[in-house]
């Protein structure tokens, strides 16, 4: 066999490539191919005779199942059984990414694809991946079959980060290989697992480190209001307090112990100072906002908060608008229902009664926490 090497440095030679890698991939051949990290060996999971010649050729051991690479975040349903939160969380942070997460699996699906972690009862997780790199989703995308893309080296030998590097360990012995340069990461992805409770477990330490992974899945509690410049910054004032006074750290370390506070408004254009008023009346109970600055609502705020707290029913609203998966986590601040009304542009006695409403449903809400 002759290995055919296709550069991707021109929009014809990405095109060919493209065309290419699919159709020897559907054709149940071997496709060396780049990705952020690695360059990889991509195979169709679904053409046991190209796991076949994948294993043999990397030396991998027959309990050692592959992991799967799909083009889409929603392709994990496909093939896991649940997405736990932490994992969701992973997701939106480095996906696209050199991240593999190790989920609890479908099993029939699992056995089927022949792909499956490197952990734990093969039969009962699925490692998946979505690489960053647009070249490899393309091919992903056109590819009409499920691909699994290990590394591409030898047992031993380290990872090819070069497309002469793949040739040199598999000329003859894969249909082709698409030569996109050097790969940017040149180290392997990060793997953890999570379980169906959220455990996380890191498998092997990549391109992605531990302290990334820990800020990452944090627990976010998020205010919504609608400017960002008085409801929610009090919330998040108070929010703070309660919680560091709880756990025993100072402010600046709620991080340290698995929390993060924030706030949005929903019809906030971002930049500004909370109102004058806010600012006083905290300040009247020791907590200082000034140094706040209003942000707009966004998908990746909203995505990334475990516990949404909105000052009235049209926020949850605006919230649903933006994610609809979000609804589930957003609730009313107020636990007995009620709306806790706009003070902008009324008297500081208004301020107060509104300080006071949120101070006390907050310590409720944290409470639940």
């Amino acid at each position: 066999m002759n290995t055919n090497v296709i550069k991707t440095n021109t929009r014809k030679g990405y095109a060919a490539a493209v065309k290419a890698a699919v159709q020897v991939l559907e054709s149940g051949g071997l496709v060396g191919i780049p990705t952020e990290t690695v360059y990889g060996l991509a195979a169709s999971a679904e053409h046991p005779q190209a796991i076949a010649r994948l294993r043999k050729i990397k030396d991998r051991a027959a309990q050692k199942k592959f992991t799967i690479c799909i083009p889409l975040k929603s392709d994990v349903k496909r093939f896991s059984s649940s997405l736990p939160r932490n994992a969701e969380k992973l997701i939106n942070h480095f996906w696209p990414g050199p991240l593999t997460l190790v989920l609890p699996g479908k099993a029939a699906r699992g056995r089927a694809s022949a792909a499956a972690a490197d952990s734990g009862d093969p039969e009962a997780t699925v490692g998946l991946r979505m690489p960053g790199l647009s070249l490899t989703r393309d091919v992903l995308l056109g590819a009409d079959t499920t691909v699994v893309i290990p590394s591409a080296n030898p047992l031993g030998a380290e990872p090819a980060k070069t497309a002469e590097e793949v040739v040199k360990y598999f000329d003859g012995l894969v249909e082709l290989v698409l030569d996109a340069g050097v790969s940017p990461l040149g180290v392997c992805s990060t793997v953890v697992e999570v379980s169906g409770q959220g455990t996380l477990k890191v498998l092997r330490l990549g391109a992605i480190g531990p302290d990334d992974l820990r800020r990452a899945i944090v627990r976010t509690v998020l205010f919504v209001c609608t400017g960002n410049i008085c409801r929610s910054p009090m919330a998040e004032g108070f929010a703070r307090e309660v919680l560091a006074g709880r756990l025993g750290v100072e402010i600046s370390g709620l991080e340290t112990v698995g929390f993060r506070v924030v706030s949005a408004g929903t019809a906030s254009l971002g930049g500004r100072p909370p109102s004058p008023e806010a600012v006083t009346v905290m300040r009247e109970v020791g907590i200082d906002i000034s140094a706040n600055e209003s942000r707009p609502l966004t998908l990746e705020l909203v995505r990334d908060a475990d516990d949404i707290f909105v000052m009235a029913p049209y926020h949850q609203d605006d919230v649903r608008a933006i994610d609809r998966d979000a609804a589930a986590r957003t609730t009313l601040l107020s636990p007995e229902g009620q709306a806790i009304a706009d003070p902008i542009g009324q008297s500081i006695e208004v301020y107060r009664r509104v300080r006071d409403q949120i101070r006390r449903t907050v310590a409720q809400r944290m409470e639940q926490l």
